[in-house]
């Protein structure tokens, strides 16, 4: 996805050798395929090795030790993959989002997570960001968090709420 090209073309350009690991068989399957293409070729321009279709199965690092701070150390790690092994010095997941709305209590207001991704919610219940089912971009959630934070103060101020087109595309970089 998006975060792992970003992480992929900035650990590239600070010097260090990278794989790009990707499950499916285009890079940003979400985007138009010529924008997969265009980043895939520029990653592989960085000399960003990108394997398609590849599946990590299992990951073990030789000598683990517990630094003490929330990280492991120690010899290198190795990835099992469905093309065989992978060894590298660290790994950076990027393994996507789903929003966990099954267990929040939902039903209890007569309400599925079809209900919240889709939009068809009661004016007093809100949702942001990858919740929404709308891009799952950074920016589009800090975009819908102010949103509803005005219409919240618009509301409590017995104002009407300015409500934004929700068919308005959303631009992305990536």
């Amino acid at each position: 996805g998006v975060v792992a090209c970003e992480a992929a073309t900035w650990m590239a350009a600070l010097g260090s050798s990278v794989t790009l690991v990707v499950r499916g068989h285009q890079l940003l399957a979400r985007t138009e395929p010529f924008a997969g293409q265009a980043v895939l070729a520029g990653l592989r321009e960085r000399g960003v090795t990108v394997l398609l279709g590849t599946s990590v199965e299992a990951v073990r690092r030789s000598d683990p030790q517990a630094s003490g701070t929330g990280r492991v150390h120690g010899g290198p790690v190795t990835l099992t993959t469905t093309h065989g092994e992978l060894e590298a010095d660290e790994v950076l997941l990027a393994i996507g989002l789903s929003p966990r709305l099954d267990d929040i209590g939902l039903s209890s207001v007569d309400l599925t997570a079809d209900h919240v991704t889709g939009g068809r919610l009661p004016e007093w219940l809100y949702a942001v960001g990858d919740a929404t089912g709308g891009p799952p971009l950074t920016h589009w959630g800090k975009h819908q968090a102010r949103v509803v934070g005005a219409r919240i103060a618009a509301r409590a101020a017995g104002e009407v709420a300015w409500e934004p087109d929700r068919e308005a595309p959303v631009p992305q970089v990536v």
